[in-house]
């Protein structure tokens, strides 16, 4: 179980700081709670009903469910101005073995620039003994331990050594943050079912807060005014203070679905962002990040900016060879190319070379953004217009673009423009044609930065397709045995997987895009060709012998034989998220099957075409028989690549139709 992932802080500067309250130094002194709180027993204590569950009743099967989580904010003195401190409480009860990973609990939090601070760590783990009593076990400190993840984060790791399948397990800690502006949302929902979930908001009236909510299930929101104690320039006084409160219950997990991006993006959540402050006299201030005040810091950042401007003297023999190179394109392609066939990516994705490129060079190591600002250096270096563009991977979920934050994006790719076109290149993907948008942000917004304090927004959307071409010549013989020989050529989004499973593991690839659901085929041969070439299609030529089924003088086959559309995704009758397919799709099979002079058809030549109401995909079938003979052609095209949750029983109704009339048997019989 993790918290949010954090790359960076986002510094705000003291003076920024102290305009945030009058330009006043103010403590707050009390801290009370808003309204009466859950019927939920305090740390260290349980109600043993919650130990006798054994299922969530609104979510049946779950690994686990959340009974209480709760965070609630508040503000008070730092050490030179106002820090934001935030206190969180959990409890989860684990259902069976699955449930266990959530009893290994990471905490990150920033240590760059002292922003963040974690104290107050209590944890502990509640059991049912076979009489019936009830064990408390707190958590020791030697199960607590800070875990360093690189040199700006640190997280806390708590193990949770009795937790078994049964049990419950309960934490709680403080948060205190010095960058008052930044609130992480909250996410009510998770992946397991939450009984109940609780944010609470307390801050001084003269804050005024920006609200975003995903929301749409009932929420209880209550809003107070309270007076606070507070010190003005060492006198005392009251200030009215504003606390906001959201409650939910019941709320299911969010469960995995086939192209789905991020279970994020689903999630039931509220984002508040600190937008303005009064200032005396009716007088307010906006406080407001803006996108330019983003792009700003992140080019004056040790780790982003000052690490575009270095340069990188063990590469200089690279930049010189791209300058043999006379136009940019290939100068490009061949810098891309060194890049990511040289440096091996250590599986951390960051906007930030926290590293340092120069490092990262001589070791041949790095995170995404050691390896992706290494290569918009080098680019630049060797006379290639490159720019960094931040993104949120697909994975990741959605940028809010209304909610400025560098804390959104969790990686950084190459942005270069050439003439009318534009490219846009990972080399942590050692398979990702230089021609293809990365799967990885198809769809995505990246925030282009092309100066000092200007950017563009630039919708993701992918020119190339998934595109996949196969031709079948087989012969059935008396016996009932098909053999025959077929070439499969995957273009562009197609490519990629295969190539990647075919140079990584040949068995894999074998078994998973070959072989599918095709019972009982035994494949004689196999030849894969073009797979390190990016200009050319992934080409696989494969010998293969198919006993059929037969029953009563009749044969069966049917021939939806490699064609890229095995098994239908779209069987569930609900859905929740919408279908992101990250890139337009399209099948094509030709096939030609001979049978033996003493064997007919009995399935007849026919034409059948069906098209989407919105006509955003388009399926046909084609077979001509002549005398022992067969051709058949299969098509479905898929014209768009992302489709609404509300659009989903249509879609899975064709769907349904497709793979009706794709599993329809040929039937054969002996004269």
């Amino acid at each position: 179980m993790q918290g949010p992932a954090y790359n960076r802080p986002v510094c705000y500067n003291k003076r920024m700081l102290m305009q945030c309250w009058f330009a006043l130094l103010i403590t707050l002194l009390s801290a009370t709670p808003l309204l009466a709180q859950p019927p939920v027993q305090a740390m260290g204590k349980i109600d043993k009903a919650e130990l006798e569950l054994t299922d969530c009743a609104f979510d049946k099967g779950a690994a686990a469910l959340k009974l209480v989580d709760r965070r609630h904010i508040f503000y008070t003195k730092g050490e030179h101005v106002l820090k934001m401190v935030a206190d969180r409480q959990t409890r989860i009860k684990i259902f069976n073995n699955e449930g266990l990973g959530y009893a290994n609990v990471r905490i990150p939090y920033i240590i760059a620039s002292d922003n963040e601070k974690i104290n107050n760590i209590k944890a502990y783990t509640y059991n049912l003994g076979p009489n019936g009593t009830v064990t408390a076990t707190k958590v020791d400190k030697k199960s607590i331990f800070v875990k360093k993840v690189n040199k700006n984060i640190n997280e806390i790791v708590i193990a949770f050594p009795r937790a078994k399948a049964g049990s419950v397990i309960e934490y709680s800690y403080t948060l205190e943050r010095n960058n008052i502006g930044f609130i992480e949302d909250w996410y009510f929902q998770d992946e397991i079912p939450v009984l109940y979930s609780e944010f609470e908001l307390r801050a001084p009236l003269l804050f005024k807060f920006r609200e975003d909510a995903f929301i749409y299930a009932k929420v209880e929101k209550k809003e107070a005014l309270e007076d606070d104690l507070l010190q003005v320039d060492g006198t005392m006084r009251r200030i009215k203070t504003l606390q906001k409160k959201y409650v939910m219950r019941n709320l299911p997990g969010i469960q995995d679905e086939p192209f789905i991006t991020s279970k994020n993006d689903y999630r039931q959540r509220i984002s508040l962002q600190l937008a303005q402050t009064e200032e005396g006299n009716g007088v307010t201030k906006d406080i407001r990040t803006t996108w330019e005040d983003v792009v700003t810091r992140l080019n004056q950042d040790e780790d982003f900016g000052e690490e575009l401007r270095k340069n990188i003297p063990a590469a200089a023999a690279v930049i010189a060879d791209a300058a043999q190179h006379p136009d940019t394109l290939s100068r490009m392609v061949k810098i891309f190319n060194v890049v990511r066939n040289s440096m091996d990516w250590n599986g951390s994705l960051s906007p930030y070379a926290l590293s340092g490129v120069r490092t990262a060079w001589e070791n041949k190591i790095g995170s995404s953004g050691d390896i992706n600002i290494i290569l918009v250096n080098l680019l630049r270096q060797a006379g290639v217009m490159a720019e960094p563009m931040l993104v949120s991977t697909r994975n990741n979920g959605t940028v809010n673009i209304n909610y400025p934050s560098e804390r959104q994006f969790n990686t950084v790719m190459a942005f270069v423009p050439i003439g009318e076109n534009f490219y846009v290149l990972d080399a942590t993907d050692k398979y990702t044609a230089w021609q293809l948008i990365p799967y990885t942000a198809c769809n995505a917004w990246g925030l282009r930065l092309r100066s000092e304090n200007n950017h563009q927004w630039v919708e993701l959307l992918p020119h190339k397709e998934h595109r996949e071409v196969t031709v079948i010549q087989a012969t059935m013989d008396a016996a009932g045995l098909m053999q025959g020989d077929a070439t499969i050529n995957s273009y562009h989004y197609a490519k990629t997987p295969r190539s990647k499973t075919w140079l990584q593991d040949e068995a894999d690839f074998l078994s998973t895009y070959i072989i599918g659901n095709i019972p009982n085929i035994t494949i004689n041969q196999l030849q894969v060709l073009n797979a390190d070439n990016d200009s050319l299609p992934l080409e696989q030529k494969i010998r293969f012998s198919l006993p059929l089924n037969s029953s009563g003088g009749y044969t069966y086959f049917s021939p939806n034989l490699f064609f890229g559309l095995d098994e239908n995704p779209f069987t569930s009758d609900e859905r929740k998220s919408d279908i992101d397919f990250g890139c337009r799709q399209a099948y094509t099979l030709h096939g030609s099957f001979t049978i033996p002079e003493n064997h007919a058809f009995e399935t007849p030549s026919s034409n059948f075409q069906l098209i989407m109401p919105d006509t955003s995909i388009i399926f046909s079938i084609n077979r001509q028989v002549e005398d022992n003979l067969l051709r058949v052609r299969m098509s479905v095209q898929f014209k768009h690549s992302y489709y609404l949750a509300s659009n989903y029983p249509a879609l899975q109704d064709f769907f349904k139709k497709i793979f009706a009339k794709l599993n329809e048997p040929i039937v054969i019989r002996k004269k």
